[in-house]
């Protein structure tokens, strides 16, 4: 039985740029920026913040990440874990307490999960250059997470609705 080994970024380190890493897994526990090419599990521990896009095998996310996630297996956000941006894989679960702030693509076909991945990210589709993720992704830079656009009358705040008043 092969063992899986196991990179750690620890609570002090901060990587910026491009982290790529084959037949490892990589746990974070301190801060990334900009993107991740995983062929195997990307583990966001509490204390641990990813601001990236990301390819991987399985996410597990208990920590904060901001970025697009194409995981080829599944992906996961834990209680403590915060997600803001797309996640494409298909197997998710979202464990209760957690927060996503984006949105969630299933599906059992790879090749369709990554067009969709890329698709977000303002890329064309290399989906039929790798429709089982056996190559390395590429120019995962623009696959970032879209800023929110904040529009105040978009949306009544909670107070609004409850303040209103009713004539009777």
């Amino acid at each position: 039985m092969e063992t899986t080994r196991i990179s750690l970024i620890g609570p002090s380190l901060v990587i910026k740029g491009r982290v790529t890493a084959k037949s490892q897994a990589l746990k974070v526990q301190g801060r990334i920026e900009g993107t991740l090419d995983l062929d195997d599990a990307l583990i966001v521990e509490e204390a641990g913040v990813v601001d990236a896009s990301l390819i991987c095998r399985e996410a597990k996310i208990a920590g904060h990440l901001s970025g697009n996630i194409y995981a080829t297996e599944k992906a996961s956000i834990e209680p403590s874990g915060r997600v803001t941006g797309a996640v494409f894989a298909p197997v998710f679960s979202v464990s209760e307490g957690a927060r996503l702030d984006g949105s969630v693509e299933m599906d059992s076909d790879s090749g369709t999960l990554e067009q969709k991945f890329r698709i977000a990210a303002g890329e064309k589709s290399s989906a039929a250059e790798s429709p089982e993720r056996k190559t390395p992704a590429k120019s995962l830079d623009k696959a970032k997470a879209p800023a929110k656009e904040s529009r105040k009358d978009s949306v009544p705040s909670a107070d609004k609705t409850n303040s209103a008043k009713t004539k009777g």
